[in-house]
């Protein structure tokens, strides 16, 4: 926030989210964080509020952090784009969930999308990364002569508003969860079509046809848990919703009988994703695995419904979590139920300029989405 305040950016708020940000809804105490393209439906979490309001145009550039899709899954419900950047590029916050979490922004646009990134990571180069899919040095000021007419001083013009081509080994996996998790259909063939998209502005293209690994799943989600009851040390039990309660309960039992994830971590973050994501340069897949939730009150609900309806909507992004990549969720259709579509692209380590570029390629051919009765 800090970095955001000295580039001067103006700060409106705070907006709500989940209980301690441990789920992928958006309800609290203070209230439900309601989708603006159907208020019936979550806005995602754990930074809902931040997505929602970008989503509705109340503010162009939100902030939120992201530890298993914290920034993605609610910008891919509300149909805006989020950025969770790798290791080291951001500070991370306070409490990061042992590396899990990452600071990053929210956007409607990937343009706005870099300078916000640039910000955070006091790195100007990534400003105009969007353009080229490259890190980007700003020009050096030009010097006026004191000689020299008004006339006779030169101004460099403008660089284009629309992405420029590049060149990227790029796959793409409709379904690359393990069996037992369902991606919906239409949100498959948004996979297909932004492949085709990238292949058509003059990408490589090809599909990862490999699910992820089956351990992988239990290891992710005992470590979302094992962090639910770390998260909770120190606090007022008895004042914490049910379902923080048993997220924390489930993760004390996990992490006493050593089944914490870390084996799973180490291993996916070791060489585990290296050797699944392959040569390519960007992999895309869904970003959602079906359309958000009911909004409700979901904190009041029990461990278990919220744990299963978590996970069957939503679990596509803690993998790159686990092993620190960087990744962005970008909207790019709108579902037969009249809420948005998003991709998910990963890179590896470093990748973020990639990111920024295929995503400002996806926009630029796809129009900006819109909730109903929300102007652009």
């Amino acid at each position: 926030m800090a970095r955001l305040r000295a580039a001067g950016a103006l700060i409106v708020g705070l907006t709500n989210l989940p209980e301690l940000g441990l789920v992928a809804f958006g309800d609290s105490a203070y209230g439900i964080v309601r989708n603006p393209w159907n208020p019936e439906r979550t806005a995602g979490g754990s930074s809902s509020g931040s997505a929602a309001a970008v989503a509705a145009g109340m503010v162009p550039i939100a902030l939120g952090n992201d530890g298993m899709g914290s920034l993605r899954i609610p910008a891919a419900c509300c149909g805006v784009l989020a950025i969770k950047p790798g290791l080291g590029l951001v500070p991370p916050p306070a409490n990061d969930w042992d590396h899990l979490t990452e600071n990053g922004p929210i956007a409607r646009t990937a343009a706005d999308l870099a300078l916000a990134l640039s910000v955070l990571a006091a790195d100007p180069a990534l400003a105009e990364a969007w353009r080229a899919g490259r890190r980007v040095e700003p020009p050096p000021r030009m010097l006026r002569s004191v000689w020299a007419d008004d006339d006779e001083v030169w101004e460099p013009q403008p660089p284009p508003d629309s992405p420029e081509p590049f060149d990227l080994r790029v796959a793409y996996a409709p379904q690359p969860l393990p069996p037992g998790l369902r991606v919906d259909a239409e949100f498959k063939a948004a996979v297909r079509g932004a492949a085709e998209t990238l292949r058509v502005s003059g990408h490589t293209v090809v599909e990862h046809e490999r699910s992820l690994p089956a351990w992988l799943g239990p290891s992710t989600i005992a470590t979302w848990l094992v962090r639910a009851a770390e998260a909770v040390e120190g606090l007022d039990r008895q004042r914490l919703e049910r379902r923080t309660k048993g997220l924390a309960r489930t993760g004390r039992v996990l992490a006493a009988l050593k089944l914490d994830g870390v084996r799973g971590r180490e291993r996916w973050s070791g060489y585990g994703a290296d050797q699944w994501f392959g040569r390519a340069d960007a992999l895309v897949t869904p970003a959602l695995a079906g359309i958000p939730p009911k909004a409700g009150r979901w904190g009041e609900r029990g461990f278990l419904r919220n744990a299963l309806t978590n996970v069957a909507y939503a679990p596509a992004t803690g993998p790159w979590n686990m092993c620190g990549w960087p990744a962005v969720a970008v909207p790019l259709a709108t579902h037969s139920s009249g809420l948005p579509i998003a991709v998910q692209i990963v890179a590896p380590p470093g990748g973020e300029p990639h990111l920024l570029g295929l995503a400002a390629q996806l926009q630029a051919a796809h129009p900006t989405l819109s909730p109903p009765g929300f102007a652009r």
